[in-house]
């Protein structure tokens, strides 16, 4: 052996766990289990040129040259292990302790300090476990066939050695690899050992190593499965061990269920063999030290804060990092609140490069498929999944290490089945081999009211408000499900932050709420919580559609923004004539929600959007004469095209039906509609009776929105005219009926059309002063619709100012945002529009290259810089930049 002249060499020291309850077990045939046990390892040692230095009874002491041998010893002699047959079935279990160092050579062995060390190591393991010094490991550490197979058990110490020892453990595919703390006398820093880099968790750590450095009691890391709380409280243990000189231990609790189990561990981790075993002794000990102590899944141990309580008032001097789904409300907790990985908010390269969520994706799916690099082609998709999965890490893991036989194509399409997806990594817990069962563990630790609760918070797409979680929850008293959604917050479960109007608003990760939806589906509840969603939301539409041209309007509006995913969700669900479970009650609900969404689509410039849910409503109602249908039929003729040959059938429809129903607002908003396409028709006569008659109607009810509305038709009347004069007058009207109502949106279309009858009047001074009002009353506005009416009116002035390629950029602008919204356009319609206004001599003076370019110039403008455009009307080229 190399040590006969001074080098190393690798010890192994092995025996059987149990032996003499084995042997009264077995009697007679213990011999026969005996003789199989070792033949099994000398096969092992022989194939990897162990020397026997001894054998006695059940044990073995046997060198090898070096770390690398005696591992893989150690490794074939546990495999082959666990497939004998052994007699009466009862295996024999076999521990193991690796150590590498310089022992004095003494007759035909071994005698000294790294002699005794290797078998007090071997003393402390467990039957089926391998562990190793760090002498032993770290050489190892590398190889394919330990690398992610080693755990950092801590340091330990160990009878008859003054100084602690760092220990780790081998697992062996396949078998067992959790077992009981070491049977040494203590563990100074039983941390397990990192499978990777801990990445994008900089800021976190920075954050909680300066609450450790403050006085300590119980600093517990919340949130939900899988977001990486055990990783970093291992890590913030690590970081400041130094700071507790008395050892860190790390406590897993995953499989206990009561205090008392809670204790039980404590001690056995903390304690002393030996010294009392009591819970009064062990405190009585713990209170002179200063150490820290890891508990890892607090959650489902019901008294365990009564626990962990008792231990702080026991023990002051101990430090406490607790993890868990719930915080635990003991005196003196600090609750950190552990958020998902970053995501990238978009798909370069800089971007993604800053993920730490992507990174991570990279890391595991590196060692699933060797090469896998992020690239041109599969960027954009390995971005989306990692959005689509929150940055939740566990998530991430499990869908990266199915790179080994899938693209990230083919891992995008399906990563909405990945709550099933089940993880090949060896030794993972049961609760997190797959992402169900990581939800479902928090989920299962609710009560019955709780769960059906969250069950229903599925619908929420997009969250919602406490209303809207006591709506689709079905429970009557908001302060009932504010009580349960505080348990969800405390499992981890949801989510609470403020919204847009700064009121709390309740939301799940994707992931979880894809478990909450799967239950739902299977409890037979969900059409019932999306009926309870489509009626509260109706509610919302409802209000809104009450209060337009009101001062009201602008903060109903934002609400009904913040819901245009729930909106989305309820009527393609309430809408959807394939359904098989749909009655015809919730397709009433879809039409009644999207008769009321017309002017808030209209208004949010979602043209597109608009037109497809009110067309699709029309296919799914009856066409019962109904006050809905009426307003659904109004609404949807504002988003079809001015040629369109639906209109004016719709729109006479509506009329009648507001009058057979004596509804006069009603009757007022669709004859004001039906103005608007006789004016599209140039059927001007008819077109000023039904804007005339609408306004009386309006004016008899003191019904000042649909007063505007009349007026706007009238104003639009006398555009297509030509006569300026008459329709500023009108215009003029419009905007003190808009201002006395409050409605600010209709006060701003009025103001730009008046910028615009302004111009054409030759007024362009008062026109251009105008405009740049409007310009800077941006910030205070904030809508697509008024952006819009901005960057017509500016391009209109700026061609009667002779400011050409302005003008033409403001019309790229325009047209744009126009297309973006969905509005109904085409090549021939921009032409007409282009022809029949002043622009047709801003693109004649230009040159139609000049125009085009100009035009495209402006398509590319952000709203900021076509803004600042508009705000330059009349100053030519030369000033474009120079004013502001």
């Amino acid at each position: 052996m190399a040590a006969a002249s001074g080098g190393s060499v690798s010890m192994v020291f092995t025996d059987i766990e149990s032996s003499t309850q084995l042997l009264l077990s077995l009697r007679e045939r213990y011999v026969e289990a005996l003789e199989l046990h070792r033949r099994v390892l000398r096969r092992a040692w022989t194939a990897y040129e162990g020397k026997e230095m001894g054998t006695e009874g059940d044990s073995f002491f046997v060198v090898f040259d070096d770390p690398s041998a005696a591992v893989h010893a150690c490794l074939q002699a546990q495999r082959e292990l666990a497939t004998q047959e052994w007699p009466a079935r009862r295996p024999v279990r076999v521990r193991m302790g690796v150590h590498t160092g310089n022992p004095m050579p003494h007759g035909d062995g071994f005698v000294g300090a790294d002699v005794d060390l290797a078998a007090r190591v071997s003393a402390a393991a467990h039957g089926g476990q391998i562990v190793l010094t760090r002498a032993s490991f770290e050489p190892v550490a590398p190889l394919p066939e330990v690398r992610g197979r080693g755990t950092d058990l801590g340091w330990h110490r160990l009878r008859g050695f003054p100084d602690p020892v760092h220990l780790y453990q081998l697992s062996v595919p396949g078998q067992k690899s959790q077992f009981p703390p070491l049977k040494t006398l203590g563990a100074r820093a039983s941390l397990p050992v990192d499978a990777g880099p801990l990445l994008g968790r900089d800021a976190d750590l920075e954050a909680l190593a300066a609450l450790i450095s403050e006085p300590l009691t119980c600093l517990t890391l919340t949130g939900p499965g899988g977001v990486g709380k055990t990783r970093l409280a291992v890590a913030l243990a690590a970081r400041v061990s130094i700071e507790f000189p008395d050892g860190v231990f790390f406590l897993p609790l995953a499989t206990v269920a009561t205090a008392d189990g809670l204790w039980r561990g404590l001690i056995e981790a903390l304690g002393v063999p030996g010294e009392p075993t009591t819970r009064s002794g062990f405190l009585e000990r713990l209170a002179q030290q200063r150490a820290l102590v890891v508990l890892d899944n607090l959650e489902q141990i019901v008294d365990g804060p009564e626990a962990v309580s008792g231990l702080l008032a026991g023990a002051p001097s101990l430090g406490v990092i607790a993890t868990s789904r719930r915080r635990l409300h003991v005196r003196g907790e600090r609750e950190y609140v552990v958020a998902p990985l970053g995501v990238p908010a978009g798909d370069d390269a800089e971007t993604l490069n800053a993920s730490p969520a992507v990174e991570l994706f990279c890391q595991h799916a590196r060692t699933a498929r060797a090469g896998f690099t992020l690239t041109d082609e599969n960027a954009s998709d390995v971005a989306e999944i990692c959005r689509r999965l929150d940055g939740l890490p566990l998530a991430i893991e499990i869908v990266a290490r199915r790179s080994r036989v899938m693209s990230s194509g083919v891992l995008l399409r399906q990563v909405t089945d990945a709550l099933d997806v089940v993880d090949p990594l060896v030794g993972r817990p049961l609760r997190q081999q797959t992402l169900r069962r990581a939800v479902g563990w928090s989920y299962d630790l609710l009560t019955p009211r709780e769960q059906a609760t969250f069950r229903c918070l599925a619908v929420l797409v997009a969250g919602g408000s406490v209303e809207a979680c006591s709506a689709v929850a079905g429970v009557d008293d908001p302060q009932d499900v504010f009580a349960d959604v505080e348990s969800l917050v405390e499992a981890s479960l949801v989510l609470v932050d403020d919204d847009a109007l700064g009121e709390p608003r309740v939301h799940m990760l994707q992931t979880v709420r894809a478990f909450a939806g799967s239950l739902l589906e299977g409890s037979g509840e969900a059409d019932g919580a999306r009926r309870r969603q489509a009626e509260y939301l109706l509610r919302l539409a409802t209000d809104f559609w009450s209060s337009r041209g009101t001062p009201d309007t602008p903060a109903k509006r934002q609400r009904l923004q913040m819901e245009s995913a729930n909106l989305r969700a309820t009527l393609a669900w309430a809408l959807d004539p394939a359904s098989a479970t749909r009655s015809a009650q919730d397709a009433r609900l879809g039409v009644r929600l999207a008769a009321h969404l017309g002017s808030f689509w209209f208004g949010i410039g979602a043209f597109a959007e608009g037109r497809a849910w009110l067309l699709r409503a029309l296919d799914v109602d009856t066409g019962e004469p109904t006050p809905e249908r009426a307003a659904l039929l109004c609404s949807a003729s504002e988003f079809l095209g001015p040629a369109d040959d639906q209109r004016r059938p719709a729109l006479e429809e509506a009329v009648a039906i507001s009058c057979a129903l004596g509804d006069p607002r009603l009757e007022s908003e669709a004859l004001a509609a039906l103005a608007r396409q006789a004016t599209d028709a140039h059927e001007f006569d008819r077109a000023d009776q039904l804007a005339r008659e609408s306004a009386t109607l309006a004016s008899a009810h003191r019904d000042w929105n649909r007063l505007w509305g009349a007026l706007q038709a009238e104003t639009f009347l006398e555009l297509e005219r030509g006569d300026y004069s008459k329709a500023l007058a009108v215009l003029t009207r419009a905007r003190t009926v808009a201002g006395n109502a409050g409605n600010e949106l209709g006060f701003i279309v009025a103001e730009a059309w008046s910028v615009m009858c302004l111009a054409y009047l030759d007024r362009v001074a008062e026109a251009t002063d105008r405009l740049v009002d409007m310009v800077r009353a941006a910030p205070a506005v904030e809508q697509p619709l008024w952006m819009l009416n901005v960057l017509c009116a500016g391009a209109h002035v700026c061609a009667l100012l002779h400011d050409h390629a302005r003008a033409a950029r403001l019309a790229g602008a325009y047209w744009a945002a126009l297309k973006r919204a969905g509005d109904v356009l085409d090549a021939d319609a921009e032409e007409e529009w282009l022809r029949e206004t002043s622009l047709a001599t801003a693109r004649t003076a230009l040159g139609s290259q000049r125009w085009a370019a100009a035009a495209a110039e402006g398509e590319r403008l952000t709203t900021t810089d076509a803004l600042a455009e508009a705000a330059l009307a009349g100053t030519g080229d030369a000033g474009r930049h120079g004013r502001t």
